[in-house]
């Protein structure tokens, strides 16, 4: 049975609810397309004056553990602070494939994706910024991004697309978007990352609230950079970000004298302990799907939670704001 969509719940994923979480800027350096996303949000007046359009559609493309869900999530978050709206008028919302199931029609798709526009177009004061998460899983995909391709013109809206292949997107849509093509980290990426791992700064914590570092220095004995960035092959940026997070355990562990420098020397077996800790290991068929989820702390691989049953949230009369939002997701 068809009917018309209705997400005038929005309020419920309001920013003003969540706080700030990383940003664009905020992601490794081997995240080499960061700078030119941060200029399509904040276009100069050299950008548009050589022609270039502003852009309201980001499609990251790539294999898990590419860095899309990290940096779709940091995308969000500069996005939201480029726009001229007030985070309390700024309304993140992520799509994913239960949203659209299979048994949903071309009609019911297309209506779906196009109240999320509408709501926007009747609402001025607000913005939104809409992420379609694993498009090509969708049903009646073609319908909804037909639908995208025709709002790309809204101009309090920016939508972010991620899937697995380019090819699930038609031409037209993939002409008006900003298409990001991610890999797995190569060598050099690698070798950038790892630099930023064995010399990092954290905030100092005996000066809270300040901009104060501290420097943090490994020294492998038996290994070079070079070693280690071999043995990294295949690893995605979680996994180096939980080998980073496993040396930081090994220097915590040594308790090294605190000052303004704090300096570790690791032998071969603790850094190839580390690595094979993290290793990436083949997932068995019909494990849980793995998304990666940017922290303050750095780069995490958790499995995706299933969405919490309708019924059992309309027991509740205290949502949070997660529950809320998974509320209107299931509404079908």
């Amino acid at each position: 049975m068809e009917r018309s969509w209705n997400w005038a719940g929005a309020e419920f994923f309001s920013m003003a609810g969540a706080d700030p979480g990383p940003e664009l800027d905020t992601l490794p350096d081997s995240y080499f397309w960061r700078d030119s996303l941060l200029q399509l949000l904040s276009p100069s007046e050299l950008y548009l004056g050589l022609g270039l359009e502003p852009c309201r559609c980001v499609v990251l493309s790539g294999p898990a553990g590419s860095g899309r869900h990290s940096t779709a999530a940091a995308l969000t978050e500069s996005a939201a602070d480029a726009s001229e709206y007030a985070r309390g008028d700024i309304l993140a919302l992520t799509l994913r494939a239960e949203d659209f199931p299979e048994n949903l029609t071309p009609k019911a798709a297309a209506e779906k994706a196009q109240a999320l526009f509408d709501l926007m177009a009747d609402d001025e004061g607000s913005y939104g910024i809409f992420t379609f998460d694993q498009i090509g899983q969708y049903g009646s995909r073609h319908a909804v991004l037909n639908t995208i391709g025709d709002n790309l013109e809204t101009e309090n809206c920016f939508v972010i697309l991620i899937t697995d292949g380019e090819e699930a997107l038609p031409a037209d849509l993939l002409q008006k978007a900003f298409p990001l093509r991610l890999d797995l980290p190569d060598e050099t990426q690698r070798e950038t990352y790892l630099k930023g791992v064995l010399k990092a700064q954290v905030p100092d914590w005996d000066y809270p609230g300040t901009e104060q570092k501290k420097d943090i220095m490994f020294s492998l004995s038996g290994l070079t950079p070079e070693d280690l960035v071999a043995e990294t092959a295949g690893f995605s940026y979680g996994d180096l970000a939980n080998f980073s997070r496993l040396l930081r355990l090994e220097m915590v562990k040594q308790a090294p004298e605190v000052g303004s420098t704090i300096f570790v020397a690791l032998n071969d077996g603790q850094v190839m302990n580390c690595l094979r800790l993290c290793r990436p290991r083949v997932t068995a068929a019909g494990a849980a799907p793995v998304v990666q989820v940017l922290q303050a702390g750095g780069i995490l691989s958790a499995p995706q939670a299933e969405s919490p049953r309708k019924t059992a949230l309309h027991k509740k009369e205290n949502r949070t704001f997660a529950e809320n939002l998974e509320l209107i997701r299931n509404t079908t």
